[in-house]
This record gives C-alpha cells, structure tokens and sequence, in this order.
C-alpha cells in the first residue's frame, strides 16, 4: 500500500481534515451506498462518504463507533484503489452440503416422516440425524436450525402433529357415540 504525502497521520495535526483528490467520489460514492447490501461494507462507505462531503475524522469516527486510525485507513484505501479497496470481501463457511444435497434434504423435509422414523413430525433432533446417517455430515442443533432457515428457506416452527397411526374415522366415530358429558 503506497503512502500518500499529503496525509498527516501523526503528530499534533490528527484533527486535520483529510482530502479526497478522486474525480467523481461523492457521487460514486453514493450509488455504492444503494446498491451494497453487507452492513460492514455500507459503514465504510458512509464514513468515507462524510469525509468527502468535509467531514473531520475524530467526529466521524465518534459517529460510527470506529476508531479514527479505521477512519483514516479507509480513505487512504479509497484513494489509493477507489471502492474496491474499502469493501470487505471476507465470507462466512460455506454450507457442507452440495447444492444437489440441499436439494434432497428440502424435498425429504417438506415430505415429512415416512414410517422408518418412528414420529409424526420431523423436528431439529429428526432433520440432525438424517444428515449424519444420510450425509455422513454432523451437524449441531444450532447448526441445523440455522441450516433450515438460511439456506434452505424453511422454518422450524411446524403444525401440531398428528400421531402416524391415528385414524380419523374412528375418532368422528367416537365424537358421535360418546355422551356429551361424563359422570363422576
């Protein structure tokens, strides 16, 4: 990362403003803004976006809760490499299973339990097994959850079960024939 002469980052004049020289930043910077989804990334562009507009350091690291030297290094990048140098470009872990696995494991969930499961609904526990018999992959509770909801667009929250060997003729049957009220 080359040095750029006319930033004071030392001695008695950390205050001073810092001056972005690149044609076109505040308005670049803007339509950045719009279009960047990752909050980390849309930070820096403010606080980057506020120098350009003359905004001094100590206030708007006191703005954004970052320290004036992120501050400093941010507009440094910018100059330097326009908005590609600001961005944060880090990803999370990717997800263990294939696309074609998430696929599966989607349609298996949606299908609900077949009669080797032994329940009436599939639940966290339920959906953590299947992917250590099927997959071979261990997932944590958390994990699993976190699975269903993010990447498989499902939520954990499910109807009231219904028992695999309950029959629903047999139960109006009962409704119908059971007195109103029972003695004690």
């Amino acid at each position: 990362m080359p040095i750029i002469e006319e930033y004071s980052y030392g001695g008695e004049n950390m205050s001073a403003p810092l001056k972005v020289t690149r044609l076109g930043a505040a308005e670049d910077l803007r339509q950045s803004l719009k279009k960047e989804k990752r909050t980390v990334n849309q930070i820096r562009i403010r606080a980057v976006l506020a120098i350009v507009q003359g905004g001094r350091v100590p206030a708007v690291a006191k703005a954004i809760s970052a320290s004036e030297r992120a501050i400093r290094n941010w507009v440094h990048l910018y100059e330097c490499e326009a908005l590609d140098g600001i961005l944060d470009h880090r990803t999370g872990r990717q997800c263990r299973l294939s696309e074609e696995q998430m696929n599966h494991l989607k349609r298996k969930i949606l299908s609900g339990p077949n009669e080797n499961d032994e329940c009436s609904g599939l639940i966290g526990a339920d959906v953590r097994r299947i992917l250590k018999e099927e997959y071979g992959i261990p997932y944590s509770l958390d994990g699993v959850y976190y699975l269903m909801h993010n990447q498989l667009n499902l939520s954990h929250i499910k109807p009231r079960p219904v028992h695999r060997k309950a029959n629903s003729d047999e139960q109006e049957d009962f409704k119908k024939t059971s007195p109103k009220w029972l003695p004690l």
